[in-house]
């Protein structure tokens, strides 16, 4: 039989902590929800090439690294080696995040905008993926703070992944600094 410590017992034996954590999630959804919608506005009213027919989609799971996250992709086109997408995560215990993922024709259609963005530090703030997987979304140390004017190679990586992460105690300011950074990325393209 495994054992558990007072402390674990004590959360176990409590409703209120499990209610709250879904009254969270539930937060987390429609403050989601309404970004997706805003999202589409800012989109719509971009003259961006892409197809953007495809609708927002929130997801969400309970194991990420171990921890409850939401993720809302939009815009997002997942193709076999052409991958576009913005992805905006949030991260249970850890931060609320905003990602430009792209990968073959939409990375070689955006690494020349998208380095010149880096050149006169539009992309200051930010952090860019230097290695591991293309689907891991913890930002550790395969990233590192994008350096203005420094040359990335963008055109000849496997994939390019740059991101900003808000730290949860901005959460009062959540939409403010998403809408913001999502702002940014659209503004690039």
């Amino acid at each position: 039989m495994h054992t558990l410590s007072n402390y674990e017992r004590n959360l176990m034996e409590s409703e209120e902590v499990m209610r709250a954590k879904n009254r969270i999630i539930e937060v987390v959804g429609t403050t989601f929800s309404g970004l997706a919608d805003y999202y589409q506005e800012v989109v719509r009213e971009c003259a961006l090439a892409l197809p953007f027919e495809v609708a927002p989609k929130i997801s969400r799971g309970e194991k990420y690294l171990g921890l409850p996250y939401l993720v809302l992709d939009y815009p997002r086109l997942f193709k076999v080696n052409n991958i576009f997408a913005v992805r905006t995560l949030f991260w249970w215990g850890n931060y609320c995040s905003t990602t430009l993922n792209v990968q073959g024709k939409y990375q070689l259609q955006f690494a020349e905008t998208l380095q010149h963005a880096i050149n006169i530090g539009r992309l200051d703030e930010w952090s860019i993926q230097t290695s591991g997987d293309m689907w891991q979304h913890e930002i550790n140390e395969h990233y590192t703070t994008i350096e203005k004017g420094k040359d990335y190679a963008l055109e000849t990586r496997p994939f390019v992944k740059i991101t900003k992460k808000i730290p949860l105690t901005e959460w009062d300011n959540i939409m403010i600094l998403l809408k913001k950074d999502f702002q940014i990325l659209v503004g690039l393209l």
